[in-house]
């Protein structure tokens, strides 16, 4: 399952907003090096906040009612001994349940031009088959309170939408920066402005 959107700063805290909003729904620092602890975050200007401070900071959402609880995998500094304190080299959160945050941000080579950003999570079949979670927590996840979970969250984007490129909406703020001529928008291959054909307009309700 996959949400894919372009969104400035002031969009993405309106995203997180819905977000927060969701039944159940945590939001936590999902990897980090040496011993700090990982931080959760409990609203969407904490998270944006973080993210000001650290762009790339890796993110994760758990919609903690539908089970599946995330566990922190640790990687030690020097394999020869376990991962404890004083030899904790990497932690990273990690769970079948978990919903993860891409933020691809701005064009390398082109710096007025910006990436989408996308949440992604498993389904029941993709999980089963490729993830590397065991039977009995791959059972303990209710997995159509999940999908119901991340489908409104998409719709809610969805429904947030000026136009989209492709299946990635561009959320109302990134339009207007795009609109005025302030920025340019990654469509795979080109930069995309206002008067490209591959940008369509939200004239009516976009699937």
């Amino acid at each position: 399952m996959q949400i894919s959107f372009f969104a400035t700063e002031i969009d993405e805290v309106e995203v997180w907003r819905l977000a927060f909003a969701l039944p159940g729904m945590r939001v936590y620092e999902a990897a980090g090096h040496g011993e700090r602890p990982l931080r959760e975050f409990f609203t969407a200007e904490e998270v944006c906040e973080a993210r000001a401070a650290e762009p790339h900071i890796f993110l994760k959402l758990h919609p903690s009612l539908v089970g599946g609880a995330p566990t922190l995998d640790l990687t030690p500094r020097d394999e020869r001994y376990p991962p404890e304190p004083g030899n904790i080299h990497l932690q990273k959160l990690v769970g079948p349940a978990l919903i993860g945050f891409n933020w691809y941000g701005w064009q390398r080579n082109s710096p007025n031009c910006l990436q989408n950003t996308v949440f992604s999570a498993w389904n029941p079949a993709g999980a089963r088959s490729r993830s590397i979670y065991s039977d009995d927590y791959l059972d303990d996840v209710d997995w159509k309170m999940l999908a119901s979970i991340f489908g409104k969250l998409q719709r809610q984007i969805h429904n947030m939408a000026a136009a989209q490129i492709g299946s990635s909406r561009v959320l109302p703020d990134t339009f207007r920066r795009l609109a005025s001529g302030e920025i340019t928008l990654w469509g795979w291959g080109e930069d995309v402005s206002i008067s490209s054909p591959n940008l369509v307009i939200k004239t009516t309700k976009l699937n």
